[in-house]
C-alpha cells in the first residue's frame, strides 16, 4: 500500500484544526528547504569535477536549479 508523505486533498492540507494544518505546512516547507540544500550540495560536488567544467556551456549553467525532485520518493511504503 502506498501513502503520500503529506495529507493533501483537493489542494487543502488535511488536519483536524487550523493549528494541525499550519504544522503540516511548516513541515512541508522544512522538507522542501532540506531537499534544496541537499540538491545544492550534490550539484556542487558534480560541478567540481573538471570533466563537467569543460562540458557545460554558459547556457547549461544558467539552466541548473536545485529545485529538482524526481530522484526523491514522496511516498511511504506501509
Amino acid at each position: 500500500m502506498r501513502r503520500s508523505a503529506s495529507s493533501v486533498k483537493d489542494g487543502d492540507l488535511a488536519g483536524a484544526d487550523k493549528e494541525s494544518q499550519e504544522v503540516s505546512m511548516l513541515a512541508l516547507h522544512l522538507l522542501q528547504s532540506a531537499l534544496v540544500h541537499v540538491n545544492t550540495l550534490l550539484m556542487q560536488q558534480v560541478l567540481a569535477d573538471p570533466k563537467w567544467a569543460d562540458t557545460l556551456t554558459d547556457a547549461d549553467r544558467r539552466a541548473l536549479s536545485p529545485l529538482f525532485w524526481r530522484h526523491m520518493n514522496p511516498y511511504l511504503d506501509l
